[in-house]
């Protein structure tokens, strides 16, 4: 059993670093309800946020096949149209530049061998190759990202940047957690329990799951010193619940012995009913 995970670093093109900053504002809208009255006010502001929030779905094809240069859909092209004149983000390759050197080459070569190895406990057999690429973040000392199945991005503004300069915990918690999302979309078994779910719990799933691996993940490296650092979603006692169980289910998990102990999304799939 071993997992292979390839990354490639891409120099992401206008419509790329737009249409990924669109897909991580409204991909999660009808997931995340607090957001909805400001949407509606900028939908009923500009008539292309309206177009853009009913035609999101065609995000994850567009993104991908942008990263791949394949030849877009007459829908997925009047998609980047519509993105292009919402969403005018700045693209900075010095940013491509610093990450390359700094952050990018120390994480594939330090961090990476490391992490597949954690992962090999974790998941069944897997063999990817994931395209990575940053972007600026459009706030001032913000952070974020977002991932597809062939790959992730980061966007980090130049004030975080500064702020965290060669603080490698901060910036690889942030990278791993969206490689992890990669990783998740990878796994037959992740993909399996997803069905088993109420369509309202798949995201804050996906994003529990992923938060649950990557604190366990930075701890194993060394980059944390607790096992279970942050919650995903702190403000929200239901959701940090939630994350609970699925804290007691992996606990429950690592106590198993045997040499026929499951790997965890295997055990995770037989045990999905304590979670939710």
């Amino acid at each position: 059993m071993s997992v292979d995970i390839k990354l490639n670093l891409i120099k992401p093109s206008k419509d790329l670093v737009n249409c990924s900053l669109g897909y991580h504002i409204f991909s999660p809208v009808k997931e995340d309800r607090s957001s909805i009255p400001m949407l509606r006010l900028l939908t009923l502001m500009d008539t292309d946020f309206n177009s853009l929030l009913n035609n999101q779905n065609y995000y994850d094809s567009t993104i991908k096949k942008l990263i791949l240069n394949k030849k877009l859909t007459s829908c997925e092209k009047n998609l980047v149209k519509l993105t292009n004149k919402v969403i005018k983000a700045k693209i900075d390759y010095t940013i491509d530049k610093k990450f390359s050197d700094i952050y990018f080459n120390k994480y594939k070569i330090e961090v990476l061998p490391k992490l597949t190895k954690i992962l090999e406990s974790l998941f069944l057999d897997l063999s990817i190759e994931l395209y990575v690429y940053f972007t600026d973040d459009p706030f001032k000392g913000g952070s974020g990202g977002s991932a597809t199945d062939i790959g992730f991005y980061l966007s980090l503004s130049k004030v975080f940047l500064e702020s965290n300069n060669h603080q490698y915990s901060i910036i690889f918690r942030i990278f791993t957690h969206e490689l992890l999302h990669s990783v998740n979309d990878n796994s037959k078994e992740y993909l399996s329990i997803k069905q088993k779910l109420n369509k309202k719990d798949i995201h804050l799933f996906s994003e529990i799951l992923t938060s649950t691996i990557e604190n366990i993940c930075m701890y194993e490296l060394g980059y944390s010193d607790c096992k279970y650092l942050n919650y995903r979603y702190n403000l929200d006692p239901a959701c940090c619940r939630v994350e609970d169980r699925l804290r007691e289910v992996y606990d429950s998990w690592e106590k198993v012995r045997g040499k026929n102990k499951d790997k965890f999304i295997v055990y995770l799939e037989k045990n999905i009913k304590k979670v939710f």
